[in-house]
């Protein structure tokens, strides 16, 4: 058995012999399979697609979820407003029942203590309010900050986006004009 009928099978010679054009054609073949690196754009572009497809989606996540964290920020911003609002005006309603309580002390008594009594319920209706204006306001600096982190993880990932697309750009070129090295840089690029 000779070396070419091992390694090309053992009806490569009598191919040869019947019709050597074509032997000679699958001889260049292999001997242009084995030379170098074949540049297919259907295997070299697959990888960076999928991982900017991918890239893309959780950029589209993040920034969602950033928009979310902003809508409940400005939610707790205006019950914060609100709340505040309604402290200044409980605040308001205690100082004019105090005055007034105070002012009839020594010529009627009995309207002077009915108006300190509400002037300390407004008192105690303004504290809560000012307690829950306050967790509002923690709200909204937590919501911001989550948003600030969602947007910074949307960011990356659409950096990432944009550089597999450069990625795949240059391997499609360097499948066209068959350049090892601009597939090389293609890798490089989107790894």
């Amino acid at each position: 058995m000779s070396m070419d009928q091992t390694f090309y099978g053992s009806d490569f010679g009598q191919l040869s012999s019947q019709d050597p054009e074509i032997a000679a054609v699958l001889l260049s073949e292999l001997e242009r399979v084995r030379s170098g690196l074949q540049l297919i754009a259907s295997e070299n572009l697959t990888s960076p697609a999928v991982l900017a497809a991918v890239a893309s989606l959780e950029s589209g996540a993040y920034a969602n979820h950033a928009l979310a964290d902003k809508n409940d920020a400005v939610l707790a911003q205006a019950k914060a407003s609100d709340s505040w609002a309604y402290f200044q005006s409980k605040s308001i309603k205690h100082s004019i029942y105090a005055a007034q309580a105070e002012a009839l002390h020594k010529s009627d008594a009995e309207v002077s203590a009915k108006l300190s009594k509400e002037a300390t319920r407004y008192t105690t209706e303004s504290e809560e309010l000012k307690k829950a204006a306050e967790e509002a306001e923690h709200m909204v600096h937590e919501k911001q900050h989550h948003a600030e982190l969602n947007f910074d993880k949307h960011h990356q990932f659409a950096y990432a986006v944009t550089i597999f697309q450069v990625s795949i750009g240059i391997a499609a070129i360097a499948a066209l004009t068959k350049k090892k090295l601009l597939w090389f840089a293609s890798m490089a690029i989107g790894a």
